[in-house]
């Protein structure tokens, strides 16, 4: 598989789950009362945008540099280091236990927001090195 094959796919991966966490963030938390959900949206969404670009952003770049640097005629899952692979089910693992938490879903929406920002953004480096022409 190409190297920017690769970097599509880790493209595609961090805005799809950026807009799922997004969604259900939305979805939970528009039952708050309008004044709790603008204050809500918008510290979420400013705490999901300061992660997104202070670190996500970092990382994305750095996968970028990984898989250009491997060249071409890698497997598509080399999208991902060994230890990002290794962080993905723990990840997975700590949403499953928010999701059966007693916290209310009003909050936990917030926090899905945040975390679906921080995806967004932390892919927006991503996608401009994925669309910036390089050398071959």
């Amino acid at each position: 598989m190409s190297a920017w094959t690769r970097l599509a796919v880790a493209a595609a991966l961090w805005i799809a789950v950026g807009l799922g966490l997004e969604s259900a963030g939305l979805w939970w938390c528009h039952s708050a009362p309008p004044s709790v959900l603008v204050v809500g949206l918008l510290v979420a969404g400013g705490a999901g945008w300061l992660k997104g670009h202070f670190l996500l952003g970092k990382v994305a770049m750095r996968n970028a540099a990984r898989i250009e640097g491997r060249g071409n005629r890698r497997c598509v899952f080399g999208f991902l280091s060994p230890a990002g692979w290794a962080v993905l089910p723990l990840m997975m693992g700590v949403g499953a236990m928010l999701r059966h938490s007693p916290i209310p879903r009003v909050w936990l929406g917030f926090i899905y927001v945040g975390l679906g920002t921080a995806m967004l953004v932390g892919a927006s480096p991503l996608a401009r090195h994925l669309l910036t022409p390089h050398e071959p």
